[in-house]
């Protein structure tokens, strides 16, 4: 977190350059076997790309997946290092800023 919004500010301007790179995505699939049809909670991964800052890594995400009455709604919390998506943290606020984010998702997944 950050101790206040004009951290969270800077950190966005100036390291990952939210003007240049205002998304982040995830495109994959999921690993396991589920049957869309049964109502229930889920632990399962998905397997795809995650892009950030431009960067492009392969990365497998374990998420939550719920569904209830035909709507599958998902969560998940994971880390991204920054070093690997090319995002420069420089010497003078390396103590101050950590190496890695935490990205929370909550979404409700539609049909294509």
């Amino acid at each position: 977190g950050f101790n206040s919004p004009l951290q969270k500010e800077h950190f966005n301007e100036n390291y990952m350059e939210s003007n240049l790179y205002p998304t982040a995505s995830f495109s994959g699939k999921i690993i396991e076997d589920i049957n869309f049809t049964t109502d229930g909670t889920y632990s399962i991964r998905a397997k795809g790309n995650l892009t950030v800052h431009g960067v492009v890594q392969e990365r497998i995400i374990k998420v939550e997946m719920t569904i209830k009455e035909g709507k599958i709604n998902v969560a998940s919390n994971f880390t991204v290092l920054l070093s690997e998506h090319n995002i420069p943290i420089p010497k003078v606020v390396h103590e101050k800023l950590a190496s890695e984010i935490k990205v929370e998702v909550k979404a409700e997944l539609a049909a294509s």
